[in-house]
């Protein structure tokens, strides 16, 4: 690490910090989640009444969000939000710098990316449920095999990433080599934003056997959706962390790549949550989500008839085979289902 020039004292950048709105994001970010949270497991125990794999994925997600929180306000307390140049004027650099390389090496990265995993499994686990096709289900496992690889390796960077392993903390006072972190940071953060954007585009997969009005798929799309739109904030990351680059200001640059990890993080869960909630607005809300059914069929609130399953050609025959895509779609589609109830009228969930 080069020395570090630490400027004039008059300088009013050089006292300037953003503590305060680091705190306030780390608070209200991860509450809002929670409400999210929450009620999306109300939702599955007390109006569907089964508790699917992807709402228990969000649960670390949510408490490794929590915990992320919690280390960002405790390093505000090690000059994280505060110009490195101001620390070390009034000698308050060297006593907290290794507790702050290491809060951030191995308690905020770790707990950033655990949660972002579990977010992104909880999300594609989600939309298995939806598979009406082998390759479908593969595209979501190949995804899930890189979403875990990449999170993984950023979770555990901090163990390998120097060699000797301490000189991640002490500096060029070891000898020893590190990678370029400016890369390493770089290929993690652009890799997050790549499979943002694939989540996005997932639902028209999706959407293609349906036989509906533009209308409706605008709708259900808006629903199913939801797990991509973080995409917006994985980009402004992506910007963020070039434009910052060059500046050797550690604990500033840091400060505001956190403050938008936390909003990143978040609004991942919540829109992971969403798409589950169908069902407890449609409960309490019936017009917000009726997406065109009719008012004589309430089922039809949560659900979708077959017959707008567009049916798929048999690859032994000319003759049309809708039997295996209907009944994919029903079997795996749970969570948009109506409440069990005696009418023999199948329907498939959306």
């Amino acid at each position: 690490m080069s020395v570090i020039d630490y400027g004039n004292d008059t300088d009013p950048l050089s006292s300037a910090n953003i503590i305060n709105q680091l705190i306030v994001i780390s608070a209200v970010a991860p509450a809002l989640a929670l409400v999210f949270v929450s009620a999306r497991f109300y939702t599955a125990r007390s109006v569907l009444r089964t508790i699917h794999k992807d709402d228990w994925l969000i649960l670390p997600a949510m408490v490794t969000a929590i915990v992320f929180s919690i280390f960002i306000i405790v390093m505000t307390k090690y000059g994280l939000g505060q110009r490195l140049g101001y620390l070390g004027k009034h000698g308050l650099w060297k006593p907290i710098g290794k507790k702050f390389v290491l809060l951030s090496g191995f308690g905020a990265a770790l707990t950033s990316n655990v949660a972002t995993l579990f977010t992104k499994c909880s999300i594609l686990v989600f939309y298995l449920r939806f598979s009406t096709s082998r390759y479908f289900t593969w595209t979501i496992y190949t995804i899930l095999g890189i979403v875990i690889v990449a999170n993984t390796l950023g979770a555990l960077h901090a163990f390998f990433v120097c060699q000797p392993m301490k000189r991640f903390w002490t500096g060029p006072g070891t000898p020893g080599t590190c990678w370029d972190q400016h890369a390493w940071y770089a290929w993690l953060i652009i890799m997050n934003c790549v499979t943002d954007g694939i989540l996005l585009v997932l639902p028209a997969w999706i959407l293609a056997p349906l036989r509906v009005g533009l209308s409706q798929k605008v709708g259900i799309a808006a629903i199913l959706g939801t797990g991509g739109f973080v995409v917006g904030v994985s980009i402004l990351r992506v910007v963020i962390m070039e434009t910052t680059k060059e500046m050797e200001d550690m604990t500033y640059r840091f400060a505001i790549n956190y403050f938008w990890t936390t909003v990143e993080m978040n609004v991942a869960i919540v829109c992971a949550c969403a798409p589950c909630l169908r069902p407890l607005l449609a409960q309490y809300f019936p017009s917000l989500v009726s997406l065109g059914a009719p008012r004589r069929e309430p089922a039809s609130l949560y659900t979708l008839p077959v017959s707008q399953v567009v049916a798929r050609p048999s690859p032994r025959t000319d003759q049309v085979d809708t039997s295996e895509s209907t009944m994919e779609l029903t079997s795996n589609c749970q969570t948009f289902g109506s409440p069990p109830r005696s009418s023999t009228h199948k329907e498939a969930p959306v």
